[in-house]
């Protein structure tokens, strides 16, 4: 049986974590860098892709502030 391939998965967990504010401790800190290094590299879902142009970001230039407070609101608004 072949293990999951989990981190094709770190630009949802990076702004998962952000979005949520969810306390940055060591571990958390590795997964959203490593996450926002994937989407500045291009490689995100195109959900993530689609908040990055409705937020008007550019995701090559990607950013905790772009997670937290461009893309994050986008996903946790009502309506």
């Amino acid at each position: 049986q072949t293990q999951p391939k989990l981190d094709a998965l770190l630009d949802l967990v990076a702004l998962g974590t952000v979005a949520d504010v969810v306390k940055l401790d060591a571990n958390n800190r590795i997964l959203v860098a490593q996450g926002l290094k994937r989407m500045r590299a291009g490689r995100m879902h195109a959900g993530i892709a689609a908040l990055f142009r409705a937020a008007g970001r550019e995701a090559r230039r990607a950013s905790p502030f772009d997670l937290g407070f461009a893309l994050g609101p986008r996903l946790n608004a009502a309506g």
